[in-house]
């Protein structure tokens, strides 16, 4: 997966954490000299108008609306040329037909509706479970300008090997520390594991760990650019409080998604779906190509 960041797509609504979302997008297409699109849905149920007349189509609600979304963006970035739609219907079906020629759709973790209770908002997560492309969760109180290390778990998987890639390409453009983490834990068995079968799988950990930083993409970026450093972790956890515990002062998460069920529920795996609820900054989910 080359990491060609023309096009990004932002979902706003008006909540602090979608103002986040738009002001993360922001500062990732000046990284990339990317066009931004910030997409506002609304229905008739949000009263865009303030309760004015609207007419039979919907128009005076989508000026309203068209209006309300400059405001946002005007207040966050005054001189930035980004794209606004208004779209009428449901946020997450606009947010994927607005992302067909995206290369990013950059999500806030919870929006406007959302519970205070709640980790990650009903639009975000149905978002990430749905788009064929890169989405991107952008926790409240994300610093965009603070460029951190770029945190990635690998797992020796082929969509894990893309998700390395990205953020190896990610981390030359930020100046940034690459972090590539492997967690791992004892062997699944019904009995207490040896010292033996420890030693084993720490091993092949330990192996899995060193071949993704071997790889020969990683090797080529840190010969073309000397500031690209990449450091490896290897953690006896399980995959997801693995990448949580590197990722302390991180400025990105890039991880994988697992799986493509027929049930919503279980469209993404377990690791990518606990670091969308519980990453302290954004995270980069990353799907393989479909074939």
């Amino acid at each position: 997966m080359s990491q060609d960041v023309q096009r990004i797509v932002v979902g706003v609504d008006g909540s602090a954490g979608a103002d986040a979302a738009l002001a993360w997008a922001l500062a990732e297409a000046d990284v990339h000299d990317a066009t931004v699109v910030a997409v506002r849905a609304w229905t008739h149920l949000d009263e865009p108008n303030d309760g004015a007349d609207d007419t039979s189509d919907g128009s005076t609600g989508s000026v309203e609306a068209l209006a309300q979304l400059r405001a946002r963006i005007d207040a966050l970035a005054p001189t930035r040329p980004v794209e606004a739609r208004a779209v009428y219907g449901l946020a997450t079906e606009a947010l994927l037909d607005e992302s067909r020629d995206a290369d990013l759709i950059v999500v806030g973790s919870r929006g406007r509706g959302g519970f205070a209770g709640l980790l990650l908002g009903s639009v975000s997560e149905q978002v990430i479970e749905e788009a064929d492309r890169p989405v991107v969760v952008v926790p409240d109180g994300s610093r965009p300008t603070e460029y951190g290390p770029v945190v990635v778990g690998v797992d020796g998987s082929d969509v894990a090997t893309l998700a390395l890639h990205w953020a190896a390409h990610e981390a030359v453009q930020r100046e940034a520390l690459l972090r590539v983490v492997h967690g791992w834990g004892p062997p699944a068995m019904t009995l207490p594991p040896t010292d033996r079968l420890m030693a084993e799988a720490e091993a092949e950990a330990q192996h899995l760990l060193d071949e993704a930083l071997a790889d020969r993409l990683i090797g080529n970026l840190v010969m073309a650019y000397s500031r690209l450093e990449v450091e490896g972790r290897l953690d006896r956890k399980g995959p997801a409080e693995a990448v949580l515990h590197a990722a302390e002062g991180a400025g990105l998460i890039v991880v994988a998604a697992h799986g493509r069920g027929r049930l919503r529920r279980a469209l993404l795996g377990s690791t990518s779906r606990q670091l969308a609820h519980h990453s302290p900054c954004p995270v980069v989910i990353l799907r393989a190509p479909r074939t």
